[in-house]
Parts: structure tokens; C-alpha cells; sequence
């Protein structure tokens, strides 16, 4: 699944949020996944996304499948304060 995310110490957030909510609009998120041949996890696009997307077993997790899918587990606090350290560095 992917995220759209406001940093908290970004330059211009107001912007950040109206990117933030065109690229979550129903119809945007699907030209996107269009585009992209790429699912999504937004309400309502799939009255938008073409047909062979919305229940494609590559993109999708068919039904039988979903009861043993795995998430990700997220990283120790350490870890992540590790993560931040480097991407900081990279920015610079």
C-alpha cells in the first residue's frame, strides 16, 4: 500500500495538503492507477480505473488469499531513528 504524507516540518504545507487531496480524489487516484497499472486503496476509484485492474490477481489480493496475508511490522524506534539519520544526510 502506498501513503501520501505531510512531513511536519515542511516548507509550505497548505500545499502539501491540497496535493495531498488531489492525488486521494477518486477519479485522480484512478488515472493515477491507470496510468501507473497500479492499484489503489482509495473509496470510489474504481468507478474510474479500468476494468482489468480492479480484480487483477497481481494487484489485488484475491479473497481466498486475504485471510493469510501478512503485514509488514513496523521498525523499532531505534531503527527508525537510524532511517531518519540517513535520509537527512541524503537531503542535504
Amino acid at each position: 500500500m502506498e501513503n501520501v504524507a505531510v512531513l511536519a516540518d515542511a516548507r509550505n504545507p497548505d500545499n502539501a495538503s491540497l496535493f495531498q487531496n488531489f492525488v486521494m480524489d477518486p477519479e485522480n487516484a484512478a488515472i493515477i492507477s491507470n496510468y501507473l497499472r497500479y492499484a489503489n486503496a482509495i473509496a470510489g476509484s474504481e468507478d474510474f480505473m479500468d476494468p482489468d485492474l480492479i480484480d487483477a490477481p497481481e494487484l489485488v489480493i484475491p479473497e481466498d488469499l486475504q485471510a493469510s496475508a501478512q503485514t509488514a511490522r513496523l521498525c523499532e524506534p531505534a531503527t527508525q531513528d537510524i532511517y531518519t539519520r540517513i535520509w537527512t544526510e541524503v537531503l542535504r
